[in-house]
């Protein structure tokens, strides 16, 4: 795992700290026994995970959750799973089986837990980790706590407190981003469940404020620009919201009005299919889970498909939907890695998806990690096989950071859009121009490409190298056709789409494709051109993608 110097020398002095026996001491104090009140849990857990757990994967979890994170075990891969175990998500999955057996399992690995974590470990006591943790437990307390002995339950509060006081402490300096939140919704809950723990409340809300005037922007996107995070960022704050409607106590006008706007964000981010597009690592998620996001938000009604400052456009004609990725990668990103995918877009048609983003999972292979976040990973133009913005071998973003701008127009029979980006300007004098129009019945996308040299840059070459990407989904079946400038494109429900260009050449090659949390085969279209720098602005390349008649509408 790749750490920054900051985290290296938190890490040196937290476990320099934080380790020593004597903190452990000052940890201590006054328990509980029982939650004043038990907050809204209404997210489902997967009874088919709950069953692999308690037949298949117990043993798994017996030893990560003893198991010590040791260096050679700081791969991303290895963290991804050790997170979802210390993160004690799985008592919801377990929850939804709701037998004995589940009940006992679950106490089972709650004592087995703390056993193995009772003090102070670097990954474990993790502040965005506890935040989850005391989520998950106090949510789903009566499932495994009611039935339970005191010993349970004396073993359960004292560990317990201890990582809510630890949290309390390192709240405002550890954890940044989306897991600070997640953080100050974890010492919320404890302020609202636990008897005379106001202050734990006071302080988690101050934290949550802060947090908001700093990561949601103006139109209500959150900073990471990350499709998944905003969502996964709402949630959050409808949990905390429901809870404190719960213990009867007053909404911040921050909270409610920052709900609003996330939610109609995330209204825009969906696909036809209900899920989300696959910009800067974001993943599909599932459908039900949005759904009930937005339907617990409770926002006012009223779509809208421009936010320029989150830098996402949305075009929308019956049953046709196109989402354009027009913002700016920033080097704020907190918590996920931004991708070279200036004025990438996807397209979906109904339920079915044609034009998509490649996506990202997490992995230990940095060369993987770059590929993914590569402009080439993504439905737009490549100029010389380089990234629109710059990513370094470490994973940061570089000096060479694309600026788009951006102009939309609607009218009567179309609705217009024209952005373009300065990524390639320092590199080699260009600017990419894009412009899409969406046909108002949905059934044509027409696209032009236009590259435009600067007329006092120094970086010309006499000939550079074009390729435009468009990534299909693995729904999607595509065949050349012999007159080498159109491809046939049939969708899982036997819908038709020609795709066009007009010069250029057009090939098919092989892709992946990582929305859904696993690698799929696919394929790509490509097309390439060359463009010649004695020409200030060489002629645009025009594609189209349009649907094709069925029998019964000829």
């Amino acid at each position: 795992m790749n750490y920054t110097h900051k985290e290296k020398a938190y890490k040196f002095f937290s476990k320099l700290f934080f380790a020593n026996p004597i903190y452990s001491l000052a940890l201590l104090g006054k328990t509980h026994q029982e939650l004043k009140i038990i907050p809204p849990y209404p997210w489902p857990g997967d009874p088919q995970i709950g069953e692999r757990i308690i037949k298949d994967d117990l043993p798994l979890f017996l030893k990560c959750c003893s198991k010590k994170i040791t260096t050679n075990l700081e791969k991303k891969n290895d963290l991804k799973i050790y997170y979802e175990i210390h993160s004690f998500d799985w008592i919801n999955d377990l929850h939804s089986i709701g037998s004995d057996k589940s009940r006992e399992i679950t106490r089972q690995l709650i004592l087995t837990w703390i056993k193995n974590n009772n003090s102070w470990k670097y990954f474990s006591w993790d502040s965005g980790l506890i935040g989850k943790r005391i989520v998950n437990l106090f949510g789903r307390f009566n499932f495994f706590c009611s039935s339970a002995n005191k010993e349970f339950k004396s073993l359960f509060f004292s560990n317990l407190i201890k990582q809510i006081r630890h949290l309390n402490r390192i709240i405002n300096f550890e954890a940044t981003g989306p897991k600070r939140i997640t953080a100050a919704k974890g010492l919320i809950y404890s302020g609202i469940c636990l008897s005379k723990s106001e202050s734990y409340l006071k302080k988690g809300m101050d934290c949550l404020e802060k947090e908001l005037k700093t990561q949601i922007l103006v139109d209500g996107g959150h900073l990471d620009r990350n499709p998944s995070v905003h969502m996964l960022v709402l949630k959050d704050l409808v949990d905390i919201r429901a809870s404190m409607v719960t213990a009867n106590l007053k909404i911040p006008k921050i909270l409610q009005s920052t709900i609003d706007r996330m939610a109609a964000i995330l209204s825009l981010l969906k696909h036809n299919d209900g899920k989300l597009p696959l910009f800067n690592s974001s993943k599909e998620e599932k459908r039900s889970i949005i759904e009930m996001i937005l339907t617990r938000t409770n926002a006012p009604g009223g779509k809208i498909f421009s936010a320029k400052t989150f830098g996402f456009e949305k075009m929308e004609a019956k049953k046709t939907s196109v989402i354009l990725d027009v913002g700016n990668p920033s080097k704020k990103n907190a918590s996920s890695s931004p991708h070279a995918g200036s004025l990438s877009f996807e397209m979906s048609h109904g339920k079915e998806r044609i034009i998509t983003n490649c996506g990202a999972i997490e992995s230990n292979n940095r060369r993987w990690n770059l590929a993914q976040r590569s402009t080439a990973a993504h439905s737009t133009l490549c100029l010389e096989d380089t990234n629109s913005s710059a990513i370094r071998p470490n994973g940061s973003l570089g000096n060479r950071i694309a600026k788009v701008k951006i102009f939309r127009n609607s009218e009567k029979n179309f609705i217009t859009i024209s952005c373009q980006h300065d990524g390639y300007l320092e590199k080699f004098g260009i600017i990419h121009k894009r412009n899409l129009v969406l046909a108002n019945n949905g059934e044509s996308l027409v696209g032009k490409e236009i590259l435009i040299f600067q007329k006092n840059s120094r970086k010309r070459k006499n000939i550079l190298n074009i390729r435009i990407h468009f990534h299909l989904h693995p729904e999607v079946k595509a065949l050349k056709l012999v007159n080498q400038r159109s491809i046939l494109l049939t969708l899982a429900s036997k819908s038709g789409w020609r795709f066009e260009i007009d010069n250029g050449k057009i090939q098919l090659e092989k892709s992946i494709y990582l929305g859904a949390g696993v690698r799929q085969k696919t394929d790509q279209i490509i097309v390439t051109q060359k463009i010649y720098s004695e020409l200030q602005e060489n002629p645009p390349l025009n594609w189209k993608i349009t649907k094709l008649q069925s029998k019964s509408q000829r």
